[in-house]
């Protein structure tokens, strides 16, 4: 039988920014893949864009469905699988905004360099603010 760990108040919060994140890029890659499908002529870059969406869209929805059931049982089976989940969420991430770079290249390679860039620099400094205890909550206390 495999092993249940119960998630703990900080995993709760990690599962609800899971939430947020994979709920806000399916919509994204929805709305943004449905006016690419409706192009008359594709090029390379909204190709690219369609097939990101294409990837990114199923992997989303699957993790999002991992994580509310992980949230609604209260806790999570220690497995490789928890690992493997963790990578589709990377992955899936990577997807829209691949495609959403593309979809901004599509338009004008100038804006998909701007969107890149700042995309970038946010992921960054997200990284270094969870990294260094960025819980609100601790600092109150």
């Amino acid at each position: 039988m495999r092993k249940r760990v119960m998630l703990e108040e900080k995993e709760v919060a990690k599962e609800r920014r899971g939430i947020f994140v994979c709920t806000g890029l399916i919509i994204l890659s929805v709305i943004v893949l449905h006016a690419l499908l409706t192009l008359s002529k594709v090029d390379l870059p909204a190709f690219v864009a369609i097939l990101a969406f294409a990837f990114a869209i199923p992997v989303l929805c699957g993790c999002l469905l991992i994580i509310q059931i992980e949230l609604s049982n209260g806790y999570y089976f220690v497995s490789k699988w928890v690992d493997v989940s963790a990578y589709c969420f990377f992955l899936g991430i990577c997807g829209a905004l691949v495609g959403a770079v593309a979809t901004f290249w599509h338009v004008s390679w100038i804006a998909g360099v701007v969107f890149m860039v700042a995309a970038s620099l946010m992921f960054i400094i997200v990284l270094f603010y969870f990294d260094e205890g960025g819980d609100r909550s601790e600092a109150r206390r």
